[in-house]
């Protein structure tokens, strides 16, 4: 039983086996017949043979597993067998020998459909190779060509097609000109260069573009006839011969191409509700259809315009607010350039890609070998060098293509050149033209008037006529200079232009602007010439009358203050044709009506005499300056000494100079005076026996009030005022000054406190004629710390703060009863702070104590370090109304000199008084201006009316009228004549900003 048992074990492994063998034989038979199929498929796509390769590759594999799994259960059958017989491993073998038999047939089959399928893997991967090399060797080349294509306009004669181009640019500019010169729109215009028809040819085109005046210099075109047909070319985008509208107005329409990424947007603004159109693409060319804008909440110039890619309109950024250019304005050459650039570029990228293939190709294929690969091999080692080849054609190109930019640019730039020369002579042949028609008018009429003077000096012309030619030529020396100038400016708008023609035209007109020079300085020396002559006959007819008129006074026995009366009518002024009538009547004047005329007319161009310029030629001064003694008869021997006149003091002239010949050999000037201070008359010396000076001459005393003052009839002040004297009048000096009674003042040292400084000074607690100066203030001392509250009732609101021991509080009313508690209501002096405290408390402590030590300024007045002497510190050195001081010694009586006072006649309302004129409150005035900044001269009070001329620094001037306050500026003006031309009008004292424009000559504080 146990051998049958085994017997039937070793049949079933041995019909196990043959079962798994008929599986490896149909594997292997259908491997081989999909192998078959695929190897006889012929020329298939690259996909196909790639699935069929699968296939074949996963039948194979199927197969090959097979029989491994076969192998594996021959050797576990074998072990099987051995364990259930006993026999050898050879024995067992022997038995399942047919079975090993097929086994090997059926592997070896396998082994011959793997070398079928890798042998068909080669060829088709060869084929493959051999096709994609082939297209991308062609490919390259082809590319090459495409890119040598792109490039050659750049390169044909150096870019000189697109030299047309900018001509064109300039051909544009000229007919715009014209087209706004005649009225034209560029549609109209068109017409008139195609007369009527649809399209313009090119001997149309010629021949208008040569008639224009804009395409003209001196008569010659500016463009040869090779130079428009190129521009006509340029034009004739269809090489027809004719253009139509549309191609003519192309050029009109400015363009830009996108030079970095930036977005289209719908509205002018980036911000909020602009929704973008599309993304630009670099060097896409864009037509502009409106003008640059600037987006308000960006600040971004931006544009709109319509893009020629797919006529989408929207707008685009010009430039970023970081200097990113987006868009530039289109240039053929440019573009084109850029174009090239890029397709160069991508050549030498495919180029690269190329070589990368071909080693990465040939690096694959040199690692397996078979003979069916040798001739894709050798494709592929061929196929290298032209690959370097065409690398070097795009070095070359590239090299071509920079010279070429260089040599187009040199051609550009020699092209600018020459329309710079055309364009710099037509502007030189204007600037000519310019400047003849500058220079030559005033030229000729300078010339005419000094012919004009010349004959007015030869017949002893009246001295109406030499004015007349005075100013003509004045006139004529103003449009000389204003000439001049205008050639300056004008050459200065070419200084830094230095060709031969602008060098020829500065030199022609620098030539001009000499001549306008020479005839400026001759027209005003002669001016000088004839003014000097005038003035001289001017000054002696005037002296003339005044002797007349001084003669006349002494004749009838009139002051000249009284003759002014008569004459004004209770006027400011006497007018100008009732004093002419009155000079013409006086007795013994040997003039002639011309020569009163003559001497009157400073009087006729102020329009008549005031009060101020007659008392200045009748009352004459001396000023003393060196002490000399007034006596009561005009010789020394024969009078009594009054007094002795102080130095500074000034006296008025009764009667002329006249010599004491006591001493014949060095007689003394003597003259009879009256001493302004007192009005004591007498004789004083004015040059000793020995040459030395005692008096000399001064102008009539005058003094400009700087603050107001009541004028008295009495040197005392006590009786009722006669009127007030504003601030800034003029007031002439009638007596005085005079120094009053010595004064007993009551002054006191005082701790004064002026923001952060704390300075210990004198102050005067009143004038010594009874005025108050400082009154005692009601100020509280804080002895304990206490709260202010802000109501009286302790209970309501709460503590506003607390009172330091020390701080000062003004007690603001009288003290209120609380609950029995003394209260009263204060002010801090610390910060102002208001609120009521108590005085003393419920147990008898007191909070705040008054103080006898402060008191209130009630007037300004320096601060005096000690008696008489005031402190010399700029942060602190006077006290105004209202300020606080604390007392610290005194007070202590102090005698004070008395007020200086002074007798006086406000010139502007009459008013006349004695009052107080101190240092502060009068100044001394002559009427005689020095001016210290440029002002101008004017021609009436108001600050707004027309300006004659302008006032230089240091111009001397001379008042013809008290200074008056102008009502619309507010600012001081007064009415002057220049002693430098004789020139009249109303200059401005000080300004706005407080500058001073004119200064008084001599004046001084008293």
């Amino acid at each position: 039983l146990k051998a049958k048992l085994s017997a039937k074990k070793q049949e079933l492994a041995k019909v196990a086996l043959q079962v798994k063998l008929k599986e490896v034989l149909e594997k292997v038979k259908a491997a081989s017949e999909v192998t078959d199929t695929m190897v006889e498929g012929g020329d298939v796509a690259a996909n196909e043979m790639k699935e069929a390769c699968e296939r074949a590759g996963a039948a194979q594999g199927h197969a090959r597993r097979c029989i491994e799994e076969l192998k594996t259960m021959m050797l576990e059958k074998q072990r099987e067998i051995r364990q259930l017989t006993g026999q050898s491993p050879e024995e067992v073998k022997a038995e399942l020998v047919e079975i090993t038999i097929e086994m090997e047939t059926a592997q070896k089959d396998l082994h011959e459909q793997e070398k079928k399928l890798r042998d068909q893997e080669f060829r088709f991967v060869a084929q493959r190779l051999m096709q994609d090399a082939k297209k991308h060797q062609e490919g390259l080349e082809k590319q090459l060509e495409d890119t040598k294509l792109a490039a050659a306009p750049l390169l044909s004669e150096e870019g000189a097609a697109f030299i047309a181009y900018t001509w064109l640019n300039e051909v544009v500019g000229a007919l715009k000109k014209h087209a706004a010169s005649l009225g034209k729109s560029q549609e109209e215009l068109f017409a008139l260069i195609s007369e009527g028809a649809d399209t313009a040819t090119e001997a149309k085109f010629i021949k208008y573009l040569q008639g224009m005046p804009e395409m003209k210099e001196r008569g010659e075109t500016l463009f040869s006839e090779e130079e428009t047909k190129a521009i006509f070319a340029t034009l004739d985008t269809e090489k027809k011969g004719e253009i139509n509208q549309s191609q003519f107005l192309d050029p009109f329409q400015r363009k830009y191409y996108v030079v970095s990424n930036v977005s289209m947007t719908q509205a002018l603004t980036v911000k909020g509700s602009a929704k973008p159109v599309r993304k630009m693409e670099l060097n896409e060319i864009l037509e502009a259809l409106e003008d640059p804008q600037k987006d308000p909440t960006t600040g971004l110039m931006r544009v709109k315009v319509r893009a020629d890619k797919d006529k989408k309109e929207g707008w685009v950024t010009l430039h970023g607010n970081q200097g990113t250019d987006f868009l530039v304005a289109f240039d053929p050459f440019a573009a084109c350039e850029q174009t090239v650039q890029k397709a160069v570029q991508e050549l030498w990228d495919t180029a690269v890609t190329a070589q990368r293939l071909v080693d990465k190709w040939t690096a694959e294929l040199g690692a397996v070998d078979s003979p069916l690969l040798a001739e894709c091999k050798d494709m592929l080692k061929n196929m290298k060098p032209r690959v370097e080849e065409v690398q070097t054609a795009q070095c070359e190109l590239k090299r071509q293509l920079e010279w070429c930019k260089h040599a187009y640019q040199k051609r550009l730039d020699s092209e600018h050149e020459r329309r710079q020369q055309l364009l710099d002579r037509r502007i030189v042949h204007q600037t000519l033209e310019d400047g003849e028609a500058l220079s030559k008018a005033p030229l000729e009429e300078a010339k005419k008037a000094l012919e004009e003077c010349t004959a007015v000096e030869e017949a002893s012309a009246t001295d109406e006529a030499t004015r007349k030619s005075i100013m003509h030529l004045l006139v004529c020396a103003d449009k000389c200079e204003k000439a001049n100038k205008a050639l300056e400016e004008k050459m200065a708008t070419f200084a830094q232009r230095t060709s031969d023609h602008w060098m020829e035209a500065r030199k022609t007109l620098t030539a001009a602007g000499q001549d306008c020079v020479t005839a400026c300085d001759s027209c005003r020396r002669k001016a000088r010439e004839l003014q000097a002559k005038v003035k001289v006959a001017e000054e002696e007819a005037h002296e003339r009358i005044l002797s007349g008129i001084n003669a006349h006074l002494k004749s009838q026995k009139l002051l000249p203050t009284d003759w002014f009366k008569s004459l004004a009518g209770g006027e400011a002024k006497v007018p100008f044709q009732a004093l002419q009538s009155a000079v013409e009547k006086l007795d013994g004047l040997e003039l002639s009506p011309e020569q009163i005329s003559t001497g009157l007319l400073r009087y006729r161009e102020v329009d008549g005499l005031t009060r101020m310029t007659l008392l200045s030629q009748f009352q004459k001064y001396y000023r003393c300056i060196k002490e000399i003694a007034m006596t009561t008869a005009f010789a020394i021997k024969d009078g009594k000494p009054l007094r002795k006149l102080a130095v500074g003091e000034i006296v008025e002239i009764l009667g002329e100079d006249t010599q004491d010949t006591e001493d014949t050999n060095s007689p003394m000037l003597r003259c009879n005076v009256r001493s302004l201070t007192d009005g004591l008359e007498g004789w004083a010396t004015v040059k000793g026996n020995q040459g030395t000076i005692f008096l000399v001459a001064h102008t009539k005393p005058m003094y400009l009030l700087n603050s107001e003052v009541h004028a008295h009839p009495d040197f005392e002040g006590t009786q009722p005022s006669t009127g007030r004297i504003s601030s800034g009048s003029l007031v002439e000096l009638l007596e005085g000054p005079r120094n009053g009674a010595p004064r007993q003042v009551q002054r006191a040292q005082f701790k004064v406190q002026q923001g952060s400084n704390e300075t210990k000074g004198w102050l005067a607690l009143e004038d010594g004629s009874g005025v108050t100066l400082m009154e005692k203030a009601k100020i509280h001392i804080c002895r304990q710390v206490i709260a202010v509250t802000p109501e009286l009732n302790i209970k309501q609101g709460k503590s506003s703060r607390k009172l330091s021991i020390g701080e000062m509080v003004e007690v603001l009313n009288e003290p209120q009863d609380y609950n029995g508690l003394p209260r009263v209501q204060v002010r801090a002096k610390l910060d102002g702070l208001e609120g009521w405290v108590t005085v003393k408390g419920n147990q008898g402590t007191s909070f705040i104590e008054a103080s006898d030590n402060f008191y209130i300024c009630s007037r300004p007045q320096p601060l005096e370090e000690e008696s008489g002497r005031v402190r010399a510190m700029s942060n602190i050195n006077e006290v105004h109304a209202g300020d606080l001081v604390e007392l610290v010694a005194g007070p202590q009586t102090e005698t004070r000199p008395g007020v200086s006072t002074m007798r006086g006649r406000c010139l502007q309302t009459g008013i006349e008084g004695w009052f107080a004129a101190s240092e502060t409150v009068a100044s001394l005035w002559v009427p005689h201006y020095v001016c210290r900044e440029r002002t101008d001269l004017q021609t009436s009070l108001e600050a707004s009316s027309s300006k004659l001329r302008e006032l230089m620094v240091n111009e001397e001037l001379m008042a013809l009228s008290v200074p008056e306050k102008e009502a619309t500026v507010g600012v001081t003006r007064v009415h002057v004549r220049a002693d430098h031309d004789g020139q009249m009008g109303y200059a401005t004292v000080q300004d706005t900003r407080g500058a001073t424009l004119l200064s008084v000559q001599g004046r001084r504080r008293w």
